[in-house]
């Protein structure tokens, strides 16, 4: 659901102001992008480049770096297995599978110019994402280090003067997913302007805990952001954001799964110990021997940019100081083992 400002309509009459010339139809939107660090066509780009305008985000639902992960060729992103709050990164397949709070990734990762050193947490969720830009291959002569398999760009949408503007967006689905996303624009006065919002999201596991502690999967995000712009002169200006994320959540609990075989053993699929248990179906309940601990990450950062255009080219200052907290927690022993006469059905 969305609130915002309502604009007069004019209908104006004649027969040949409402029929479109075939030529007219057949023009495709130009898509403005800046990954060669300044503002030009995504068709004048020299760059293998995969650009998502603001329409096409909120058609898609693309919030958030995990949602472009199917609709980009040669882009895989996947949840890290024993740290559900970090994301896997592969372009063309070069990726780091064992992602770590203290590893560089060969993927760059931009807001508004900012490099996020790591993958780690959900704070661009908040974020009003105006366009996404996935750079595929190596970007070291644009972007510097970090960029082997390539670089992703989120460009968020800057304050304006023009109106006070409210969006209320809600989402809802299975596992009795909640997400409430906000943001106010508020304009201070004929140059200044600034940007709320506030995101909260909240949804219950996949599998139940018969055990001690939580169930795997459940998850409590939230997040704010502060956008703030003021053109000082019609060629400088200066921008400001804060934001901050506190992820709470119980990691996923995974299971090897496997087809049975026509005569009903598994002996000749997999050799598996003596108490191990394998199943043709997933779990909806594991039990854990010790309390099953939250995970959380925390992640709080700072940015502005002093930006100065003149005829031909621009000037552009960007600094940021960012803080990162991340706590995971993971029961890799498969669970509770089985009594005689159990069965894993459940």
């Amino acid at each position: 659901m969305k609130l915002s400002k309502l604009k007069p309509l004019a209908v104006l009459g004649g027969f040949s102001l409402a029929v479109a010339s075939p030529m007219a139809l057949a023009q495709l939107e130009e898509v403005i992008v800046t990954a060669q660090k300044r503002a030009e066509s995504l068709q004048d780009t020299p760059i293998s480049l995969t650009a998502f305008g603001e329409d096409q985000l909120e058609t898609d639902g693309i919030n958030n770096l995990g949602d472009i992960g199917s609709k980009v060729p040669s882009l895989t992103i996947e949840p890290f297995p024993i740290n559900n709050a970090t994301l896997r990164i592969f372009i063309r397949g070069i990726g780091i599978s064992d992602a770590q709070i203290t590893q560089d990734p060969p993927v760059g990762i931009y807001v508004d110019g900012v490099y996020i050193a790591r993958s780690t947490g959900t704070a661009l969720d908040v974020a009003d994402l105006q366009r996404i830009e996935i750079l595929r291959g190596p970007q070291g002569t644009l972007y510097g280090r970090n960029t082997t398999g390539g670089a992703i760009n989120l460009i968020t949408k800057k304050p304006t003067t023009e109106a006070l503007e409210f969006k209320q967006k809600f989402t809802v689905g299975n596992r009795n997913l909640l997400t409430s996303k906000s943001t106010l624009n508020v304009p201070l006065n004929d140059r200044m302007a600034a940007k709320f919002a506030v995101m909260r999201t909240q949804q219950d596991g996949h599998i139940e805990n018969t055990g001690p502690g939580g169930d795997f999967g459940d998850r409590d995000v939230e997040g704010y952001r502060l956008d703030f712009r003021w053109d000082i002169t019609d060629s400088l200006a200066f921008d400001y954001a804060y934001d901050k994320s506190d992820f709470d959540y119980y990691n996923t609990q995974y299971q090897h799964v496997i087809p049975r075989s026509p005569s009903g053993s598994q002996a000749d699929l997999v050799s598996a110990q003596e108490r191990s248990v394998y199943s043709d179906t997933r779990q909806k309940s594991v039990g854990t021997v010790t309390p099953y601990e939250q995970s959380s990450t925390d992640i709080e950062g700072h940015a502005w940019t002093l930006t100065q255009d003149f005829d031909s080219f621009q000037i552009k200052y960007i600094g940021a100081y960012r803080e990162l907290n991340d706590k995971s927690y993971a029961d890799l022993g498969g669970g509770v083992p089985l009594a005689d006469g159990e069965t894993a059905d459940s």
